[in-house]
């Protein structure tokens, strides 16, 4: 069973969603499991028609990813608690709940996704799938909980809802100027088209949420987040931020070798950020040097 989930989590997290469903789907049959061949198909009617909508231009690649990634994390939740018939268990439901079949008391780690209309295109689903792939590979469990293409005004309610530990956001950033001292990241807004979010705005939310909810750690693994990083550490004890732009494979590996180490030593956030720079390294990837650290100054 456990070898099972593991190469259906695996596929999952390779983006190979749809060849996950198909072998659930015949686990489920052998299994003579009906009302999980029920949920199953219907998932995979889901991703097939968003699939055909995108290719044909009726829907936006914004929202697509939206749906893309719900059917990723209901399959996710379904895997992970599912077990043969005759195992003690029921057949679970399809929701929007832990990727990594966690229980209440595991702590969250949000990952928020952006990625507007007018944007370049960001491998956010490969990098999703790094790290939930990665958080795997650990003894220390974590739930993983997903907002895809968050915009700005659903921004606040993310974070209300899932109450995280860490938040990791992936998407575009801005460096500052003179006008935006400290930059920002740019969600979008209703329409799918970019919308920025000030560092100071960002700041101003972490201060107050952080009254009410312990966020521990935040990573923006997006361009030039360095300044936003600053503002946040004000009130969060670890945020990472990067100092110029970020080439895709760098913010990957740099997310599979913080997330494995976290996964494997707690919240040892230092050394599992030390671990993720020595990732690029070992990668041979120029840009070991753009991740940054910073840490809330000591009362």
């Amino acid at each position: 069973m456990a070898e099972m989930k593991s190469q259906l989590q695996g596929l999952i997290a390779e983006n190979k969603v749809d060849q996950a469903l198909d072998k659930f789907l015949d686990i489920a049959v052998a299994q003579g499991d009906r009302d999980l061949q029920n949920t199953l198909i219907l998932l995979k009617s889901r991703y097939t028609r968003n699939k055909q909508n995108e290719q044909m231009n009726l829907i936006s690649f914004t929202d697509a990813l939206r749906e893309q990634s719900q059917i990723s994390t209901a399959l996710l939740d379904l895997v992970s608690r599912y077990q043969p018939t005759g195992e003690e268990a029921t057949t679970p439901g399809v929701g929007n709940t832990p990727a990594t079949g966690s229980t209440p008391t595991q702590p969250v780690i949000l990952f928020l996704a952006s990625n507007p209309v007018d944007a370049a295109k960001l491998q956010l689903e490969k990098e999703f799938g790094a790290v939930f792939r990665s958080l795997q590979d650990g003894t220390v469990p974590f739930s993983l909980k997903a907002e895809p293409a968050v915009q700005a005004g659903e921004l606040q309610q993310a974070v209300l809802k899932h109450q995280p530990y860490a938040i990791h956001f992936a998407g575009h950033g801005v460096s500052g100027n003179s006008k935006l001292p400290t930059g920002g990241i740019v969600l979008q807004d209703s329409s799918g088209q970019p919308q920025l979010v000030s560092g100071e705005a960002l700041a101003n939310m972490f201060k107050i949420m952080t009254r009410r909810i312990p966020i521990k750690l935040v990573l923006l693994n997006s361009c030039h987040s360095e300044d936003q990083a600053k503002g946040i550490a004000q009130t969060v004890d670890f945020v990472i931020g990067m100092s110029d732009t970020v080439p895709d494979n760098v913010a990957i590996e740099f997310a599979i070798g913080f997330y494995r180490a976290l996964a494997s030593q707690g919240d040892d956030v230092e050394f599992a950020f030390d671990l993720a720079v020595n990732q690029i390294q070992l990668q041979g990837i120029t840009g070991d040097q753009i991740p940054v650290l910073y840490r809330k100054p000591v009362e």
